[in-house]
């Protein structure tokens, strides 16, 4: 599995792996060749069989050859800019089949070339957490954790994998996702389809922990299984199995897929979860205590957005994920699949979801550490997210309508937008549309604004005298 893995990481970070059984000859012939090697025997001999194209018996007897093979590989494929050829027919697959298809592809790096974004003024953090940038892949892209480190390669400053439950369960019943192209949305009902805390905390070991890889945070999204006695005990039980092998931690308690789930948003059960929560993650100590956020729908009231903010402060709750996906359908909708059943995600939940943000941020006074979600798809909609309080954003629809470009494409563009107003660090930026005294002119416009300034001085001296 070693060797597989390395398909589901960079090419050019991977480590070479050989399986169980490799002489020491081998071990040696390799080193001579400048191949790193580290024990993995995670993979089953079908999986590489199937990866590399080549018998058991060559996978056996010559390892460091078959590794050496593979990075060489991949290497070159790393060049290719594969999403022009897949990208088209990814359109007319069914969104299901087109969904796991882009997720295998992901899967074994096939990628256009890395470019990575890389800016003091984008540096930032969430409750600690040092990001390169702000902008994040969001929960329910990769459910299980399966592309690895792969989705880094996109130049994301995060990746939260999940939503994670205890035990494994399929989720519901297909058909499961609709796409709204005419709307630039998409409606889900997918549930939780999970593999299981155990497998996934797992794999994230695998890519992350053992690797060592800090300037990739990953965040795990938690919930409970369908059939669960004691839904509260779930989320503890995801948050123990996972708490080593993820940077922050995000509570889902408002799918709108999962029956009665956002119950748990409100009144005495919101202010129990919150403080289960808060204290199970007290049981790992101070030294390494991580961020716990969480993530709540788009539709709630004022009263109730006041209520989520005080229990969060009052029981140490970091953050908020803001928000979901929305039940709700606006009557700007025009696509055929506009009823269909489920959350809708896209460019017609912007304005709500950056409005809910914007109150979010009011009612806590900034002491809340939000993460914005919802219809980004070009720079200014991330830039109107980081005004409206959002300390990091980010995306999943977009991805699916625009490509992996769309990555390196907003953050240049928010780069951009910092500059012309005269910030040096997007933190200066967080919240900026609630205090105007924040806002500041770029320094040609202030110039600009010193000559006419001058000007006018000028024009009233005479006059004077």
């Amino acid at each position: 599995m070693a060797a597989i893995a390395c398909l589901r990481e960079s090419p050019r970070e991977c480590a070479l792996r050989p399986w169980p059984g490799s002489s020491a000859r081998a071990r040696s012939r390799a080193g001579e060749n400048g191949l790193d090697f580290c024990p993995d025997d995670s993979l089953k001999d079908h999986e590489l069989r199937i990866a590399g194209g080549i018998s058991s018996d060559s996978v056996e007897s010559q390892p460091y050859i078959w590794c050496a093979a593979l990075r060489r590989r991949f290497e070159r494929a790393a060049m290719i800019d594969y999403y022009k050829i897949v990208g088209p027919i990814l359109t007319r697959l069914p969104p299901e089949n087109a969904q796991w298809l882009m997720l295998q592809f992901l899967r074994v790096g096939a990628l256009p070339p890395e470019r990575k974004v890389r800016s003091e003024a984008l540096r930032t953090d969430i409750a600690g957490v040092k990001l390169v940038n702000p902008l994040g892949i969001a929960a329910g892209f990769d459910k299980d954790a399966i592309t690895g480190s792969t989705l880094f390669r996109l130049g994301v400053g995060f990746v939260e994998f999940g939503t994670v439950t205890p035990q494994p369960q399929r989720g519901n019943v297909s058909p499961l996702l609709f796409r709204l192209p005419e709307d630039s949305a998409a409606i889900n009902r997918f549930g939780f389809p999970s593999e299981g805390s155990e497998i996934i905390a797992r794999r994230l070991e695998a890519y992350f922990l053992r690797p060592r890889r800090p300037d990739k945070v990953v965040g795990a999204n938690i919930g409970p299984n369908s059939n669960s006695a004691n839904r509260v005990d779930d989320y503890e039980k995801c948050l123990g199995r996972l708490y080593e092998v993820a940077d922050y931690f995000v509570a889902n308690v408002s799918s709108p897929n999962t029956p009665a789930l956002r119950e748990l948003q409100y009144g005495a059960e919101f202010a129990r979860l919150a403080e289960r929560l808060s204290i199970c993650r007290e049981g790992f100590g101070s030294a390494k205590r991580k961020p716990l956020f969480f993530k709540i729908a788009p539709e709630l009231s004022v009263t109730e957005i006041q209520h989520v903010v005080r229990i969060c402060l009052e029981t140490g709750i970091d953050g908020l994920v803001v928000g979901n996906t929305t039940s709700e359908r606006p009557a700007s909708l025009v696509s055929d699949n506009k009823r269909q059943a489920g959350g809708l995600s896209g460019k017609p939940i912007f304005q709500q979801s950056t409005e809910m943000l914007s109150r979010v941020f009011q009612a806590s006074a900034g002491k809340l550490t939000l993460i914005g979600v919802g219809g980004i798809f070009s720079a200014q909609d991330l830039y109107d997210k980081i005004r409206a309080g959002a300390s990091a954003c980010q995306i999943y629809t977009a991805l699916y309508y625009r490509g992996p470009h769309l990555v390196p494409t907003l953050l240049d563009g928010l780069g951009a937008l910092l500059a012309r107003d005269g910030y040096k660090n997007v933190r200066q930026a967080v919240g900026a549309a609630h205090f105007a005294e924040r806002v500041k002119p770029s320094p040609k416009r202030e110039v600009e604004n010193q000559r006419m300034r001058s000007r006018a001085a000028d024009r009233v001296a005479p006059s004077a005298a």
